[in-house]
């Protein structure tokens, strides 16, 4: 549950929508990039 929750708290204070809706919308290189700062930030 916390993996979860670091993620979504990381792209909820970058950005409104979710981080699901994010990463459509955002291109997929910025989508891998952000998937990446999740994992190196596992808190």
């Amino acid at each position: 549950m916390s993996f979860t929750q670091s993620r979504g708290a990381l792209l909820g204070d970058m950005h409104m929508p979710p981080y699901n809706v994010k990463s459509v919308t955002v291109p997929p290189v910025r989508g891998i990039v952000l998937k990446q700062n999740c994992f190196k930030q596992p808190e």
